[in-house]
């Protein structure tokens, strides 16, 4: 079991080195590597290419009333799409760019604290 922001759900978990290029996993899913693992989502389907790379194709999610959530993920390749680095409609932010900021804000925290030690 894997929780998720819908709630707890059964999590079958695969090893990538048994996957064909071809297979077709629906999220929730697990993929297992020795260095690394893939967590493939609700809502989303992860495909092993003829060169052995997953695709992950990320459909637009579900709110709690139902309607279609526009995240960021649901707006890629919209037409309506909001420029790269300003925070969506919906207020949901991209971890990878928190995470990013998040390290160079680190850094430059860093750089003061040995800047006032001189």
């Amino acid at each position: 079991r894997t929780y998720f922001e819908s709630g707890w759900e059964e999590t079958p978990s695969y090893s990538l080195q048994s996957l064909a290029p071809g297979n077709v996993l629906e999220g929730p899913a697990l993929l297992l590597d020795d260095i690394s693992t893939v967590v493939v989502e609700p809502n989303c389907t992860a495909t092993v290419t003829a060169t052995g790379h997953l695709e992950i194709l990320v459909r637009p999610r579900k709110g709690a009333r139902g309607e279609t959530r526009t995240g960021p993920e649901a707006q890629r390749g919209a037409e309506a799409a909001p420029a790269e680095g300003a925070p969506s409609p919906s207020g949901d932010a991209d971890p990878v760019q928190l995470s990013l900021y998040s390290h160079r804000f680190m850094g430059i925290a860093e750089q003061m604290g040995r800047t006032l030690q001189r």
